[in-house]
């Protein structure tokens, strides 16, 4: 729930800020505003340690001054993914290592795949895209999502030069 209220915060002061959110035509956040927002994070959060040392990792990071939203996601959701690891003494856990297979155990992750063929729009381009005798088929639309430590991450269109078309829902909730 706090990285859920980091990136909730993260959004909000991107939609107050100045309107600007690209740098050499990269859409992205200022690291400041992302290290600002950590420390905040770690002053009201029941384990600190764990945003701090977050904090410590942004500061250390290369490309100091600019964060790609690219960038930005894939650490928002490593950061989910190590919140599950540390408990509340504020330590990370111990990893539970290899299985006795010898293969890595590792996060659950669901593929889901909606039949969004009602929409107008979607037939047409299906039609296209698979025609029923066309002996070259490039498949149909459909809509995924996919589902890891029961959040779905999903693609989806978004007119917005400042948002990414990522959103996050309940498992299956799509579209």
């Amino acid at each position: 729930a706090e990285v859920e209220t980091l990136r909730d915060q993260l959004l909000r002061r991107l939609e107050e800020g100045p309107g600007d959110f690209s740098a050499g035509g990269v859409l992205g956040v200022p690291a400041a505003t992302v290290v600002d927002e950590v420390h905040r994070a770690a002053s009201m959060s029941g384990v600190p340690r764990f945003w701090q040392t977050a904090a410590v990792a942004l500061e250390r990071r290369p490309g100091q001054g600019w964060m790609p939203l690219e960038e930005l996601s894939g650490t928002l959701l490593a950061w989910v993914n190590e919140a599950t690891l540390w408990d509340c003494s504020g330590r990370p856990a111990p990893c539970a290592g290899p299985s006795s297979s010898g293969v890595e155990d590792g996060l659950p992750v669901l593929l889901h795949i909606y039949d969004v063929s009602r929409n107008g729009h979607i037939q047409t381009l299906n039609k296209v895209l698979a025609f029923e005798h066309s002996p070259l088929k490039f498949g149909g639309i459909f809509h995924t999502g996919v589902e890891v430590q029961g959040l779905e991450w999903s693609f989806n269109y978004t007119p917005s030069r400042t948002r990414a078309g990522i959103s996050c829902t309940a498992p299956t909730r799509h579209p």
